[in-house]
């Protein structure tokens, strides 16, 4: 599901680059601007999701354990997106900062955690790290489950109505993604 949302984010950001070639006024242009921003930082904190999901656990074995089984129900089953604000009193995300605030605070952050001792933030995450992600079988069973799942008839069908419906291709898709999720199936 990641690297559908990121080739969807990855179509959009690319549209208002485009867009943004292209404007007439000030406006369309601080629009485009904002918008574009936007998505390169979405794009930006998928890859680091992707690369965290390599090394550090899946998503479904390590949700429940942030945001509590209810709530990791609620976001695995619903696939919606959540404002940030939602998700981070959920516990999903660290914290949801406005756009004018965000660098300040991780340029602040990341300054404080390269003044300590390397040893001492790489036993910490170790630390962290054993009580918080998931044992290797976890992971392989997880990974054989999502391969299991991806060959289920009604599994490759979503995937070709999601296809013909726009996916890896419009920009906004996935501005309908809760929508259309309902409805794969549909004649």
């Amino acid at each position: 599901m990641l690297a559908a949302q990121m080739a969807v984010i990855h179509t959009a950001t690319m549209t208002f680059a485009r867009r943004l070639a292209n404007v007439e006024t000030i406006e369309q242009q601080d629009s485009a601007e904002r918008a574009l921003n936007k998505l390169a930082r979405t794009f930006a904190m998928q890859m680091e999701a992707l690369k965290r999901y390599r090394t550090g656990g899946g998503g479904t074995e390590r949700l429940p354990h942030l945001v509590g089984r209810g709530r990791a129900l609620e976001i695995v089953l619903g696939a919606s997106d959540f404002d940030g604000d939602t998700a981070e009193r959920y516990g999903y995300v660290n914290r949801a900062l406005p756009d004018a605030e965000l660098d300040g605070f991780v340029d602040a952050l990341a300054r404080r955690i390269a003044s300590f001792d390397r040893r001492a933030i790489a036993a910490a995450k170790n630390l962290v790290n054993r009580v918080s992600l998931p044992s290797a079988d976890r992971l392989l069973d997880a990974i054989t489950s999502f391969g299991t799942a991806l060959t289920w008839p009604k599994t490759q069908q979503r995937i070709q109505v999601l296809l013909k419906r726009g996916l890896q291709l419009d920009g906004d898709f996935e501005k309908r993604w809760p929508a259309l999720l309902g409805t794969l199936l549909e004649t």
